[in-house]
């Protein structure tokens, strides 16, 4: 069976299989959203997913149904889940109570799926500033995928995100994170200095040092970028967030890199960020693919295999040689 996700299992029974089972529940020119399964833990869940209609099987956002409705109890997707992995670095502060939420803004928000769950697992802990450019995906997520906006918790902007994070109030977040994407972004294929994902204005250094750092609490924050990109721009991205920020780390996938710049000093080897992760209650259940992914580097390492968490030295070290499959 491949799912909707592209997750195959060959150990189901056929008798348990309904061929295109997917039924479509919206569709116009931009959107495409289905009722199909995902896998989540090598189990078939029931879930509803949002692609756009110019790569309508590349799936955005998913969220599980019980009985037809949304519930925001996991994160489907790696990269949602490699996103969430800033929250690891807030502990103090998820743990203090709710007098001092931890102040999130996220660009790109697609189905919604990262606010909705960090919200049902932290409720009342975060305080979530989301801006999606388009106001057909919000009116989408909020009718098909079960999104309310609350004043103190969850705001939603419709605005273009560069702009939005330019009139962000000076030190107004802990964490910042960047999902956004152009609708029509081609493939670059093997190009070594294209980059897909984020539009470009988003890593200028400029917007790091005017915008991001500027939006950023100087102490204790982090902005963790979603980076698709080929192998030289992904060191030049690399050396840039390292003279930009007091320590970065980069988080591996396929084929997504997720770039994390700290306003403050950090060392955190895979093991520790693993460990950090687990002392957060329902961070972990959030997380489960990544934290596997993030154990298994220094397996990949020595079998050249660029998936995990690394420094920037490792990171560029791999991606320059030639060996090393990314």
């Amino acid at each position: 069976i491949e799912y909707e996700d592209g997750a195959i299992d060959k150990g189901i029974n056929p008798l348990f299989v309904r061929p295109y089972g997917r039924e479509t529940v919206f569709e116009d020119e931009l959107l495409k959203i289905v009722d199909g399964h995902i896998s989540v833990r090598g189990i078939a869940q029931p879930a509803r997913l949002l692609s756009f209609q110019c790569s309508p099987q590349l799936y955005q956002s998913a969220v599980l149904l019980r009985e037809g409705v949304p519930v925001h109890s996991s994160l489907a997707f790696e990269q949602h889940q490699a996103l969430a992995i800033s929250l690891a670095f807030k502990k103090e502060q998820l743990e203090s109570g709710t007098e001092t939420p931890v102040r999130i803004a996220l660009v790109g928000a697609g189905g919604f799926t990262i606010p909705m769950t960090i919200e049902h697992h932290f409720p009342l802990k975060t305080k979530m500033d989301v801006c999606e450019i388009s106001g057909s995906v919000i009116q989408a997520a909020q009718t098909y995928f079960g999104v309310v906006e609350e004043e103190n918790h969850l705001r939603i902007y419709e605005k273009d995100g560069a702009a939005f994070l330019h009139s962000a109030p000076s030190g107004g977040y802990d964490i910042i994170l960047i999902d956004a994407a152009e609708a029509d972004t081609p493939d670059s294929g093997d190009d070594p200095d294209a980059l897909e994902v984020p539009p470009p204005v988003f890593v200028e250094p400029e917007f790091l040092q005017d915008t991001i750092l500027r939006a950023l609490e100087k102490e204790n924050s982090v902005v963790c970028y979603n980076i698709i990109a080929g192998r030289r721009k992904l060191i030049q991205l690399a050396t840039l967030f390292e003279s930009m920020f007091s320590s970065v780390y980069i988080l591996a996938t396929d084929p997504n890199y997720f770039f994390f710049g700290f306003t403050s000093r950090l060392e955190l080897d895979p093991t520790e960020l693993v460990e950090l992760v687990r002392e957060i209650p329902n961070l972990d259940k959030m997380t489960p693919d990544v934290v596997k992914l993030v154990l298994q580097t220094e397996e990949n390492k020595e079998e050249e295999i660029l998936l995990g968490w690394f420094t920037v030295t490792q990171f560029v070290s791999m991606c320059e040689n030639e060996s090393v499959i990314a």
